[in-house]
């Protein structure tokens, strides 16, 4: 992959669909409240960040960004179940 968007948002449905597996899917996600899932992505840019010591996994950097890119989507399709969708 060389960096292709499409090739970027299939991670990303990957990912969603993965967590979906793990049961995060729409009744489990209609629960969460505008903190929880701030503190969810908050969660996974803090270990995106983490430095052990100054060697840093570049791929570990990129599966927390796809899991970031994937709840932002599942928080957003909350919103949109709540016929919410972002302001212009």
């Amino acid at each position: 992959m060389e960096g292709n968007r499409t090739d970027i948002y299939r991670l990303i449905e990957a990912e969603r669909l993965r967590q979906i597996g793990l049961g995060y899917d729409a009744d489990h996600d209609d629960q969460n409240d505008h903190a929880t899932w701030v503190m969810i992505l908050a969660r996974h840019l803090g270990l995106a960040a983490y430095d052990s010591g100054g060697s840093v996994d570049l791929r570990f950097v990129a599966r927390q960004l796809t899991r970031i890119a994937a709840v932002a989507t599942a928080g957003l399709e909350t919103l949109a179940r709540m016929d919410i969708h972002p302001a212009e």
